[in-house]
């Protein structure tokens, strides 16, 4: 049996909601473990047009771990966020 696949969704305040949620469907029906972390912490995420999600961690806190995908959902406002911290 092969290990699992895992991919991270980093949300930042302001992320298109359909950019954020629906890729995370999408590979959880393909069987990949999904992890919802917030850039600015564990705190609850404000979309684009006001629905709140609240990530599985801190973007701090799986840094160190390793993903086979990463996902970076746009959206205006989130989009300058990401940009602004450099993501190694």
């Amino acid at each position: 049996m092969s290990p699992t696949k895992t991919a991270l969704v980093i949300l930042a305040d302001g992320v298109e909601e359909m950019e954020a949620v629906i890729p995370a469907d999408i590979l959880r029906r393909g069987g990949v473990e999904v992890t919802y972390a917030g850039l600015d912490g564990a705190g609850k995420v404000t979309c684009s047009k006001k629905t709140v999600i609240t990530p599985d961690s801190a973007l701090n806190d799986v840094k160190s771990k390793t993903f086979d995908v990463v996902v970076l959902p746009g959206g205006s406002k989130s989009s300058v966020s990401l940009a602004a911290v450099g993501l190694e």
